[in-house]
C-alpha cells in the first residue's frame, strides 16, 4: 500500500510539472506571436495616415491597440515569466520590452509629426516645421518606424528560439523523472520481494522448494529484470506465486508504457493491473493525460508552424497573384483539405463585389461568375453575416472533384470572411474537403484569414500608389512630349488650337458629368453666390433667382453660423487655400440640410483668383442616421446597467447607472476583479469555466448578486457577451445587467 501511494504520489507530481511547464511555455510563445500581429497592425494602421482621411479614425484604433491588446499580452508574459528557468531568455524579455516601450514612443512622436505636417504650416510647431523642412513626413516615418521593425522581429524570434531551446530541455527533463519513477519502483519492489524471501525462510524447510521458485522471481526483480512464467505445485505459497506472477506482468506492461511514453507514443490505450486498484487508475489517468497533452502539442505545434508558413509566404510575395496563388495552395493542403478559393473585395464596383482572386482543383465551370454580390450564395451569405458558414454531411451537389477515374462531391464546406478592425469584409476563403473540418483547423483558418487582413490591405493600397505613379508618369511623359513639339511646331499654330478645342471640349463632357451627379456652385471673392446647379440647388429647395445675388450666409442655418470662423474661412479661400467643411445649411423650406463640400479658388489666365468654386454631396440621411443611433444609445444607458471587464476579469468600465445603484465611484471599481461585490460562499459571480466560453465567443445567461458600498444586496438578471476583436477574438466581456 505504500508503494502504491508513494507511486500514485510521484505520478501526480511528474503530469502536474510538466502540464504547468507545457502550458507555460506555450502560452508564451501563443503571447510573442499575439504581440508580432499586434505590433504589425500599428505599423499597418501608422501607414495608413498618408492614404486615409479619417485619421482619427486609424489613431484611434492604433491607440487601442497599444492600450488593450499589446498591454494585455505584455501582462500575460509578466505573470508567464516565473516558470522560465532560462536566464538568457528572462534578461532578453527585458531588453525586448524596452524596445517595445521605444517603439510605442516612435509611433507617437511619428503620428504627432504627421498630424502637424496636415496643419497649415502657420499653425506648425516650430521643431515640426524644421524637421519637415529637412525631411518629408514618408522619411520621417521610415526612419523612426519601418528601421525600427527589424530589429523588434529579430527579438521575437530570438525570444521564440530560446522559448523552444526551453521546452525541449523541459521535454528531456520529463524523460528523465519518468525513469527516475520506474527506477524508484523497482528498488521499491526488490525491497519487497527481499521481505518475501526473508519471511520464506523463516517458515522452514518444508516450503523450500517453492521458495526457490519464489526465490527465482525475486531474483530476477534483483537483477532489474521481469522473469518469465514458470511451473509450481500447489501449496500454500500457491497464492504468493501467482501474485508474483501477476506482479511480473503488472511490471512488465509498466515497462511497455514507460517504454512508449518516452517515445512519445500514445495512440493504444494501456491497461495495467487489469485498469483497477490505486496504481493502476492513477497511471490510467497518466497515460489519458499524456495523451491530451501531446495532442494539444501537436494542434498547437501545427497552428504555430502552419502561421510561421503563411507568414513567410505574406512576406516572400509581393506581387498579388502570386501571392493569393501561394496562399490557397499551400492552405489546402496544409489543413488537408480538396479544394480552395480565395476572393478580395473590389470597392470599385457599385455595389462591391467579392472577386474570385485564386481556386485550387475546383471545377473553373463553376466559376463562370468571378463576382459575387451580397447575400449570393453562400459566400454572399457569410459576407452579409461577417460569420463562418461550416456545412457538415452536405447532400447538395453544388461542387465536384474530378479525376481521370470519375468525379465526387465533397460533404463539409467551410467559408470563412477576412474581416479587418473596422468590421469591414476585405476577402473570403471557400474551402470543400471530403474528411470533416476540426475545431482547431477552423480556428486556424480565421487566423490565417486575419493575417491576410493586412495583407490584402497592403496590396489595395500597393495598387492605388502604383496606378498613382504610373499616372504621374504618364502625365509627366506627356507634358515633356507636349514641351518638345511646342518647342518644335512652333509653325504648327493651327494644329495647337485645334488640340486647344478638343481638349475644351473635353473639359465641357467632365464639366457637365460632374454636375450631374455632385452639386456644383460659384461665388465672388466676397462670398456672393453667382451659379449653382440642379442639385445643388434641388438640395437647397431655392431656384437659381432667388440666391443668385446673396451672401453664402444667406443659406447657413443660423444656429451653426459663427462669424469669426466664417470670415477665415472666406479670407483662407481669397489666398488661395482650398477648404474642406461639413455645411449644416437651411432649405427653403425650413429644414436642416447637411452637405459635405470642398471650396476652391478658380484663377485665370493671368493666375488670379477671380472666383471661389463649391463641388459637395447631401449627407443629410447620414446625418440623422447618426442623430437616431445616438438617441438609442442613450434610452439603452438610462434603461440597463452595463459593465465591462477584461479578459483577465478585471473592470475596465461602467456607465452612470451601475455606478449609482453599486454606491462606488467608477475610480474605485476600475481594475476590481469581477466578484469583488460578490457575496461569499455563493454562485453569484462567474465561473472560471464560462470565462473560458466566453473567451470563444459564447454568451453567458444569468442571476446575479451585488453588494452595494452602504451593505445592501442588490440583485440582478443579465447578460454577458463577447466584444469580439478585428482578429476574431474576444477583447473584453460587456455585462447587460437590470435590477430585479
Amino acid at each position: 500500500m505504500i508503494v502504491g501511494i508513494f507511486s500514485y504520489w510521484q505520478i501526480q507530481q511528474i503530469m502536474y510539472d510538466n502540464t504547468m511547464s507545457y502550458q507555460a511555455l506555450r502560452s508564451s510563445q501563443t503571447q510573442l506571436q499575439k504581440l508580432r500581429n499586434q505590433l504589425g497592425s500599428t505599423v499597418f494602421l501608422l501607414q495608413n495616415r498618408f492614404i486615409e482621411e479619417n485619421v482619427a479614425v486609424s489613431d484611434e484604433s492604433r491607440k487601442k491597440i497599444w492600450k488593450i491588446e499589446i498591454k494585455g499580452s505584455l501582462d500575460t508574459l509578466k505573470k508567464l515569466q516565473k516558470y522560465w528557468v532560462n536566464s538568457d531568455l528572462r534578461m532578453k524579455y527585458e531588453g525586448f520590452q524596452i524596445q517595445v516601450r521605444k517603439f510605442e514612443l516612435n509611433q507617437e512622436e511619428t503620428a504627432d509629426i504627421l498630424r502637424q505636417s496636415q496643419m497649415p504650416e502657420d499653425d506648425q510647431d516650430v521643431t515640426i516645421k524644421a524637421l519637415l523642412k529637412e525631411n518629408t513626413s514618408k522619411e520621417i516615418f521610415k526612419n523612426k518606424i519601418l528601421e525600427n521593425i527589424p530589429t523588434i522581429n529579430g527579438l521575437l524570434d530570438n525570444l521564440q528560439d530560446l522559448l523552444r531551446q526551453e521546452f525541449q530541455e523541459k521535454n528531456l527533463q520529463s524523460q528523465f523523472n519518468i525513469q527516475r519513477f520506474w527506477t524508484i519502483e523497482i528498488l521499491l519492489f526488490l525491497l519487497l520481494m527481499a521481505l518475501v524471501i526473508f519471511m520464506g525462510i523463516r517458515i522452514g524447510q518444508i516450503q523450500r522448494k517453492n521458495i526457490l521458485q519464489i526465490e527465482q522471481y525475486t531474483r530476477a526483480f534483483a537483477q532489474g529484470n521481469l522473469p518469465e512464467k514458470i511451473e509450481y505445485q500447489q501449496s500454500e505459497t500457491q497464492e504468493i506465486l501467482k501474485n508474483l506472477e501477476s506482479l511480473a506482468y503488472g511490471l512488465s506492461q509498466i515497462k511497455n508504457f514507460a517504454s512508449k511514453v518516452s517515445e512519445g507514443s500514445f495512440a493504444e490505450n494501456e491497461i495495467i493491473f487489469e485498469g483497477e486498484g490505486e496504481l493502476g487508475n492513477a497511471l490510467a489517468q497518466m497515460h489519458e493525460g499524456l495523451k491530451n497533452v501531446a495532442l494539444r502539442d501537436r494542434q498547437r505545434n501545427w497552428i504555430n508552424e502552419g502561421l510561421a508558413l503563411f507568414g513567410n509566404i505574406l512576406r516572400e510575395y509581393s506581387n498579388a497573384e502570386s501571392l493569393y496563388n501561394q496562399v490557397v495552395v499551400n492552405l489546402v493542403k496544409y489543413i488537408n483539405a480538396t479544394q480552395g478559393a480565395i476572393f478580395t473585395l473590389n470597392d470599385r464596383q457599385n455595389p462591391p463585389t467579392l472577386d474570385l482572386k485564386s481556386l485550387y482543383a475546383f471545377d473553373r465551370h463553376r466559376f463562370l461568375e468571378k463576382s459575387i454580390k451580397p447575400g449570393q450564395g453562400l459566400i454572399g451569405q457569410a459576407w452579409l453575416e461577417k460569420d463562418i458558414i461550416l456545412m457538415e454531411h452536405s447532400t447538395e451537389n453544388f461542387m465536384q472533384i474530378t479525376s481521370g477515374l470519375g468525379g465526387a462531391s465533397p460533404k463539409n464546406v467551410l467559408i470563412v470572411p477576412m474581416i479587418s478592425t473596422e468590421l469591414q469584409v476585405l476577402g473570403m476563403f471557400e474551402l470543400a474537403s471530403f474528411q470533416p473540418f476540426l475545431e482547431y483547423q477552423i480556428d486556424f483558418v480565421k487566423r490565417i484569414g486575419s493575417m491576410m487582413v493586412a495583407a490584402v490591405s497592403a496590396l489595395k493600397n500597393t495598387e492605388k500608389t502604383k496606378q498613382l505613379l504610373d499616372e504621374a508618369q504618364r502625365n509627366t511623359l506627356r507634358m515633356n512630349v507636349q514641351e518638345q513639339e511646342m518647342r518644335q511646331n512652333l509653325s504648327q499654330l493651327a494644329n495647337v488650337k485645334e488640340d486647344i478645342i478638343k481638349t475644351q471640349a473635353q473639359y465641357n463632357a467632365l464639366y457637365n458629368g460632374v454636375g450631374q451627379i455632385m452639386g456644383y456652385a460659384e461665388f465672388e471673392l466676397q462670398d456672393t453666390i453667382i451659379f449653382a446647379n440642379n442639385v445643388f440647388l434641388d438640395a437647397i429647395r431655392y431656384n437659381l433667382s432667388e440666391i443668385k445675388g446673396k451672401s453664402a450666409k444667406y443659406l447657413y442655418n443660423p444656429k451653426s453660423l459663427k462669424p469669426v470662423d466664417y470670415q477665415k474661412f472666406w479670407q483662407a479661400l481669397r489666398e488661395g487655400h482650398a477648404q474642406n467643411q461639413e455645411l449644416r445649411l437651411q432649405s427653403k423650406d425650413g429644414q436642416e440640410i447637411w452637405i459635405t463640400a470642398t471650396f476652391f479658388p478658380a484663377r485665370n489666365h493671368k493666375n488670379e483668383i477671380e472666383k471661389i468654386i463649391l463641388i459637395g454631396n447631401e449627407i443629410t440621411h447620414f446625418r440623422h442616421a447618426e442623430y437616431q443611433t445616438a438617441n438609442r444609445i442613450n434610452a439603452f444607458n438610462q434603461s440597463y446597467s452595463i459593465v465591462e471587464y477584461n479578459m483577465i476579469g478585471n473592470l475596465i468600465d461602467a456607465n452612470e447607472k451601475f455606478v449609482r445603484l453599486i454606491g462606488y465611484s467608477l475610480n474605485e471599481l476600475k481594475d476590481k476583479p469581477h466578484d469583488w461585490l460578490a457575496p461569499a460562499q455563493t454562485h453569484s459571480s462567474l465561473t472560471q469555466d464560462e470565462w473560458e466560453r466566453m473567451e470563444q465567443g459564447n454568451t453567458i445567461n444569468g442571476k446575479f448578486e451585488l453588494f452595494a458600498k452602504n451593505g445592501q444586496l442588490l440583485k440582478f438578471s443579465g447578460i454577458f457577451v463577447p466584444v469580439i476583436s478585428g482578429n476574431g477574438r474576444a477583447k473584453s466581456v460587456l455585462g447587460i445587467l437590470q435590477n430585479l
